[in-house]
């Protein structure tokens, strides 16, 4: 993969992080004839990464709340 491949898959899916201006890789392989298979393949595993520490932020969020509310009660 080139410099240039890599860049446009950043600028495509945005931010991981923050999730700004992010694209699926659908979105991506919409056009096939500028972005090659392996792109696309990479696209689809930051669209796997991405679920994963959305999954984790939702996780680790919920065992605050829990932590919160039993040192409430205490």
């Amino acid at each position: 993969m080139t410099e240039n491949q890599t860049r446009r898959l950043f600028l495509a899916s945005g931010s991981v992080a923050t999730g700004h201006g992010s694209a699926s890789s659908a979105e991506l392989g919409k056009s096939e004839s500028s972005i090659n298979p392996e792109l696309r393949a990479l696209a689809a595993e930051l669209d796997k990464t991405k679920a994963y520490y959305r999954n984790l932020e939702k996780l680790v969020s919920s065992a605050v709340d829990r932590g919160s509310r039993c040192r409430r009660s205490f």
